[in-house]
Parts: C-alpha cells; structure tokens; sequence
C-alpha cells in the first residue's frame, strides 16, 4: 500500500528536512562527520517537486545512478 502526505505534511517534512540539513550543517564536522549532500539535495528536491505539481516525480536521479 503506497501512502501519500497530505500537502500541510508535505509542507512540514520539507521545513523539518530543511532544518535538519541546517543544523548538521553546522555540528556533523565538529563530531569528524559529512552530511550526505547529494542525497539530501535529490530528497528535497523530490518533496518540493511533490508539493508543487501534486505528484510524484517520473524519474528520481539517485535512483538513476545506482544502476
């Protein structure tokens, strides 16, 4: 069963992602760790992409790499 967000939970994980990033940002080098940023970078993307056309993306590029 494929469960979809509302777009008021779509428009919360996009801010709780956006501040997460920001955060490890700033305390994840200290601790001698590094973000994935590509990762994060293509997930976000995919929830914008979600939020702002009503649908999920037809290609997804870290899905695309890993063949």
């Amino acid at each position: 069963m494929l469960l979809t967000m509302t777009k008021e939970e779509l428009h919360e994980h996009i801010i709780a992602e956006l501040e997460q990033t920001e955060y490890d940002f700033h305390v994840m080098p200290h601790h001698g760790l590094a973000p994935h940023w590509f990762e994060r970078y293509w997930d976000l993307w995919r929830l914008c992409y979600e939020y702002i056309h009503g649908e999920k993306p037809p290609y997804f590029p870290p899905d695309l790499c890993n063949r």
